[in-house]
C-alpha cells in the first residue's frame, strides 16, 4: 500500500534526505486526493506526524519537498487510510472567512502518557492555551486560534482521554487534579518561565478554573466560554430547577452502558446530543467528521465519560432531595480567582442556563461578563470572531 511504504520509508533512521523528497514525490503525490479540506484520516495525519519527526520537531518541515508535501497534503486530503485498513485521527486546521490557519501538531510527555496538542503563531510572543470540552477535540477553538494566531503563541492540546491524547484506564485517572496536573506540564513545557493566558470551554472550563485556584502566579488572565465555576454550578443544580432539567443528560452519560450507545449507528446519539446543547448549523460534513474520527480512536469514548462519572458534580433527578454536595463545603478562598477574568456566556446554551453564573464575582474580584445574544454553547463555533475579538480587547487592557 502506497500510505504503509512511505511511512515505512519515513520512519526508517537510515532513509536520506534525497531518498525521502523523492519518495514523498512519487507516492505522496499518487495518493488518491478528494475535494478541498483538511485531513482527518490516519494516513494523511500520520505523514504529517512522520515528516515532522523526520524534519525536526520544534522546526516546521525544514526539508522543502516536507514543506511542499504537507502544504499539497492540508489543501487537498483524500481517504489514504482506507489503504490500511486503520482508523482516522482528527487533526485539522480552521477556515475563517476563508483564511486557513497553518497549525503544527506536537506531543508532551506529561509522566502518565503523552499529550497531543495543536499550535500556531510565534513560540516568543504571549502564550494562550485553550482547552475545550466534551465532546470535542482540540480544533473546538481552532477558528478563534486562527484569528488570535498573529499576536499570540496559541496552543490547545488534546486532553487526556481524547483524539490522539493518552487514555489512561479507570475513573480515578480522570479526576480534575489529573488533568490540571497535564496542564502544568503543558504550560511548563511551552513556557516555562512566563505567565500566561488559559483559556477553556465547557469541560474545559472547569480545568481551567482548577489550574488558576492552584496556580494563579502562572497566569496573566483566565478566560472563561460557556463554562462554570465549579461551585456556581453545583448551587445551580442544586436551587435552580430549569438547570436541574438541564444538567439529567449526567444520568445518561454516566451510565454503564454509555460508551457503547454512545457510539451506536456511527454516533448518532453523540450528534444528537450536541444539538441538544445548542444550534450546530457551523456543523460542515467535515467538521462532522473530524468530530467521528476523533470518536473513533481506540478507547476514546469510555475514557471521554470517565469526566462525567469521576466529576464530584452532583445531579439530583427531579424531586430527589440532596442531603451531601462536597463542592458546597470547600472554602472560599480555595475556589478563588485571584487574576483579571473574563467570561464569554452565548444566551442561548440549552446545557449552562445563566443562573450558572450567579455568585461568581464572590470568587472573581476582578470579573467581566460579556453576554453573547444569539449564541449557545457552541459559541467557539457560532461567533468565534467575537470571541477572539472580545479576548483581544480583554487581554489588551492589561
Amino acid at each position: 500500500m502506497m500510505y504503509c511504504q512511505m511511512m515505512r520509508v519515513i520512519s526508517s533512521p537510515s532513509s536520506s534526505t534525497t531518498g525521502l523528497s523523492t519518495l514523498i514525490f512519487d507516492i505522496g503525490i499518487s495518493l488518491a486526493f478528494g475535494e478541498a479540506g483538511r485531513s482527518t484520516c490516519p494516513a494523511v495525519e500520520g505523514m504529517r506526524h512522520a515528516i515532522a519527526k523526520r524534519t525536526g520537531p520544534r522546526k516546521r518541515y525544514q526539508n522543502r519537498s516536507a514543506a511542499s508535501l504537507c502544504a499539497l497534503l492540508d489543501r487537498r486530503a483524500g481517504d489514504a487510510h482506507s489503504a490500511c485498513g486503520e482508523g482516522p485521527a482528527a487533526d485539522s486546521a480552521a477556515w475563517e472567512d476563508g483564511r486557513m490557519a497553518d497549525f503544527d501538531f506536537d506531543f508532551v510527555d506529561v509522566g502518565e502518557g503523552r499529550l497531543h496538542y495543536a499550535r500556531a503563531g510565534d513560540p516568543s510572543r504571549p502564550l494562550i492555551l485553550f482547552l475545550h470540552g466534551f465532546p470535542e477535540y482540540w480544533a473546538a477553538w481552532s477558528a478563534v486560534m486562527a484569528t488570535l494566531a498573529d499576536d499570540f503563541f496559541v496552543v490547545a492540546p488534546d486532553q487526556r482521554g481524547f483524539n490522539l491524547s493518552f487514555k489512561p484506564e479507570g475513573e480515578a485517572a480522570y479526576r480534575t487534579k489529573n488533568m490540571v496536573a497535564d496542564l502544568a506540564r503543558l504550560a511548563d513545557h511551552l513556557s516555562p518561565a512566563r505567565p500566561f493566558v488559559l483559556a477553556g470551554h465547557d469541560w474545559g472550563a472547569s480545568v481551567a478554573y482548577a489550574y488558576a485556584f492552584a496556580h494563579p502566579d502562572r497566569l496573566t488572565h483566565l478566560v472563561i466560554a460557556n463554562g462554570t465555576h465549579p461551585v456556581c454550578f453545583q448551587r445551580a443544580i442544586l436551587e435552580d430547577e430549569g438547570q436541574r432539567a438541564a444538567s439529567q443528560y449526567f444520568h445518561v452519560l454516566r451510565s454503564p452502558d454509555a460508551a457503547a450507545r454512545m457510539a451506536e449507528n456511527d454516533f448518532a446519539r453523540t450528534m444528537k446530543m450536541l444539538a441538544g446543547f445548542s444550534r450546530t448549523d457551523w456543523m460542515t460534513p467535515e467538521a462532522a467528521a473530524g468530530y467521528r474520527a476523533a470518536w473513533s480512536q481506540p478507547g476514546a469514548m469510555q475514557a471521554m465519560l470517565h469526566w462525567y462519572s469521576s466529576s464530584p458534580i452532583v445531579v439530583p433527578r427531579p424531586g430527589e432531595t440532596v442531603s451531601d454536595a462536597p463542592l458546597l463545603a470547600v472554602a472560599p478562598e480555595r475556589v478563588s480567582v485571584r487574576v483579571p477574568h473574563l467570561v464569554l456566556w452565548g444566551e442561548a446554551d440549552e446545557a449552562l442556563r445563566p443562573v450558572c453564573l450567579e455568585g461568581l464575582a464572590r470568587y472573581a474580584p476582578d470579573l467581566t461578563v460579556q453576554r453573547v445574544a444569539g449564541a449557545g454553547h457552541w459559541i467557539l463555533h457560532e461567533r468565534p470572531q467575537d470571541v477572539a475579538a472580545a479576548m483581544r480587547a480583554f487581554l489588551q487592557r492589561g
